[in-house]
């Protein structure tokens, strides 16, 4: 299932990743993959289909930057761990989102 996440700072994680092709892109859609007994969080970065375009000199992704209605997200199969600790709210996402 798709998830969206918010920091204890209240902005959007996101992570940068690469496609199969080399090609850069910027997400703020994750699936969580574990969670270990350290209270960290693997997260698999999923592509979406419209890329999210990060302002310069932002230090944040806008929440009005991700349509979370008209998005197709592709599994890439990289992941990020994250400590639990830094995440205050998760935004569960329609798992039909994801191209199979």
């Amino acid at each position: 299932m798709p998830v969206l996440f918010k920091t204890s700072h209240n902005h959007l994680l996101y992570a940068f990743g690469k496609d199969r092709f080399g090609e850069s892109f910027v997400t703020v859609y994750f699936r969580v993959k574990d969670i270990d007994d350290e209270g960290c969080v693997t997260l698999e970065l999923l592509r979406p289909s419209t890329p999210i375009v990060v302002p310069e000199s932002a230090t944040q992704i806008p929440i009005q930057s991700v349509n979370v209605d008209q998005v197709q997200l592709q599994r890439t199969w990289q992941y990020a761990v994250v400590d639990c600790h830094a995440l205050c709210q998760v935004q569960c996402l329609d798992p039909n989102l994801v191209r199979r």
